[in-house]
């Protein structure tokens, strides 16, 4: 047999993993940080627009704006839709949120990939 995590086919087994390290202890804690941060900010910017612009169409109801961020899949999307109905209601002069969409998303991934990355002891 090989290595304590072996059987004797030589498949991996599930090994249960020790308790949560300062790194990802720090990254959830940032993350959540970010997430009240961000779905605090896009409440507030929807009040503005509403009242703002009362009278101005939104495609998503004002509920959204907090539950945009949690929702599976469509928190792809609606957030984005969200800031650029309020944009448009409050008469933004930013034509085009796609870049920094793009980059926002990009920078997830990539800190998503970095924090699953094992260093080995």
């Amino acid at each position: 047999m090989g290595s304590l995590g072996e059987t004797a086919v030589g498949t991996r087994t599930a090994q249960a993993e020790g308790p949560p390290t300062v790194p990802s202890t720090v990254a959830f804690l940032a993350s959540a940080a970010a997430w009240i941060s961000t779905a605090w900010w896009l409440i507030d910017l929807r009040r503005v627009a509403d009242w703002a612009a009362p009278g101005h169409p939104h495609r998503r109801s004002s509920w959204w704006a907090l539950a945009a961020w949690v929702v599976p899949v469509v928190n792809l999307w609606f957030p984005y839709q969200l800031v650029a109905d309020c944009s448009r209601a409050l008469r933004s002069r930013v034509t085009g949120f796609w870049p920094w969409w793009i980059v926002r998303s990009a920078t997830r991934a990539a800190a998503d990939a970095v924090s699953e990355v094992r260093v080995p002891s």
